[in-house]
């Protein structure tokens, strides 16, 4: 019984290490690249200019409950420092820190080095600090972020503990991408003119790391459908939610063993059958929109899936 105790502990701990480990880069990124875009596209309109980065981060609830100011540096520190924000990058690199430390044999001495100089800068920063130096701020987290996942790759053994850390970064990648998605693909960022719907698309793929790739795919320019289709299907980039979900997928059939096309647990047919989906998936068959709403719907349930049949245990 100890030691399925110690082993769903240390699965969970593993895995959302990793969850958090690529939610902090993911808001770093968004948020650098928002600030930047705001250049051009800045309209006075606190809607059209705020709220599109506080729903990505899945923090617009507390926004407009709380009913807080949408200035640029109440923003700022809302998600970079606010720990009521569980999104927020503070609050991720933290908890990336407690579940390091819940998993402190499986990780390296390299990676748990690494996380807690992350939490100490974060930690030692101020307001003024943030908003003074802010796009420094969020390089330093995205750098830190990539290398804590180049060490977890570099210094571990490649064994269930660093599938669960492979497992976890891809259904984190594959959620926040289609978050993004999704509220860029809404009717309100659909309306706006031409220009700034280049301007927004081009953002979108910075924020996923895939301008570059997306030009080395297409030779025309941006265009939304091309954007969409390279986020959601390309089958190269280590970006998209097709490529997150096969790698999540061959992570999860070396967990539970599972061979060819038999599946061993819910978790591993229900998340086969996603990759499976938009492999043959064409955009103009489907509801964008509601598409994505029920792919981020399934991706947390497989996610407690996940919980429930490797991390859940008793104590007794």
């Amino acid at each position: 019984m100890m030691d399925i105790m110690l082993l769903s502990r240390v699965a969970s701990s593993c895995f959302w290490l990793s969850r958090y480990r690529e939610r902090a880069e993911f808001t770093a990124r968004v948020l650098d690249v928002h600030l930047i875009t705001l250049l051009d596209t800045h309209s006075g309109d606190v809607s059209s200019d705020w709220l599109p980065i506080l729903d990505i981060n899945g923090c617009l609830d507390l926004i407009q409950d709380e009913k807080r100011s949408l200035d640029k540096e109440s923003i700022l520190h809302c998600l970079c420092l606010d720990p009521a924000n569980s999104n927020s990058i503070m609050s991720c690199v933290r908890n990336a820190r407690e579940n390091s430390r819940q998993a402190r044999e499986q990780i390296s001495s390299e990676m748990w080095e690494q996380v807690n100089s992350m939490y100490h800068d974060l930690n030692n920063l101020t307001p003024g600090m943030l908003v003074a130096d802010v796009h420094q701020t969020l390089q330093r987290v995205k750098n830190d972020a990539l290398l804590l996942q180049g060490m977890a790759d570099q210094t571990m053994m490649h064994g269930e503990a660093w599938q669960f850390i492979r497992l976890g970064r891809f259904i984190e990648r594959a959620s926040t991408t289609c978050r993004l998605l999704t509220v860029r693909s809404a009717p309100a960022q659909k309306d706006e003119g031409e220009y700034r719907a280049a301007v927004y698309w081009i953002a979108v793929l910075k924020s996923a790391s895939s301008l570059e790739a997306y030009h080395k795919t297409y030779a025309a320019p941006v265009a939304t459908n091309a954007a969409i289709e390279f986020l959601l299907l390309n089958a190269e980039s280590p970006r998209s939610i097709l490529y997150c979900l096969e790698n999540a997928l061959e992570a999860l059939k070396y967990i539970s063993g599972s061979t060819g096309r038999r599946f061993n647990n819910e978790a591993d047919r229900m998340l086969g059958q996603m990759a499976s989906r938009l492999h043959y998936l064409r955009l103009d068959d489907i509801d964008l929109l509601a598409f994505l709403v029920d792919l981020q719907r399934d991706l947390h349930q497989v996610s407690d899936l996940i919980m429930q049949t490797y991390c859940s245990y008793e104590v007794s």
